[in-house]
């Protein structure tokens, strides 16, 4: 038996579409986009067709948004199709067996960051 597993880190390029199989279970997709910079300055992106399965799909339906940092591990499947004007391209689909939300707290929750009152305000009410 052979397969490939990929770790990855990058953002989530669009909200998550969460479906069910015939036999009613719950499956999530969603992508995420990992960016690199190369010496002489120019950003390269790689897409991943991520989908999540049962309880896993449950939670990323309901708290994922599109933009948020995350990592991502699973079983990668490379995956060649045609275009329709006939161009070969390759898709990178991912089953994801391991997920975590980085980036900061309000990142996560897709909330504004709060300006320098509302944030010296917090400090005043809790004593160090």
């Amino acid at each position: 038996m052979a397969f490939m597993q990929i770790q990855a880190i990058g953002n989530t390029g669009r909200e998550p579409e969460m479906s069910y199989t015939p036999d009613g279970t719950t499956v999530t997709k969603f992508s995420v986009a990992v960016s690199k910079k190369s010496k002489d300055g120019k950003e390269t992106t790689t897409w991943l067709n991520c989908s999540a399965w049962r309880a896993l799909a449950e939670m990323l339906n309901s708290n994922l948004k599109k933009g948020q940092q995350v990592f991502v591990q699973g079983d990668l499947l490379p995956r060649e199709y045609t275009t329709r004007d006939g161009q070969t391209r390759t898709s990178l689909d991912v089953t994801v067996n391991t997920f975590q939300f980085l980036g900061s707290k309000q990142q996560r929750e897709g909330s504004s960051t709060p300006d320098s009152t509302e944030a010296l305000e917090d400090l005043e009410e809790h004593p160090f």
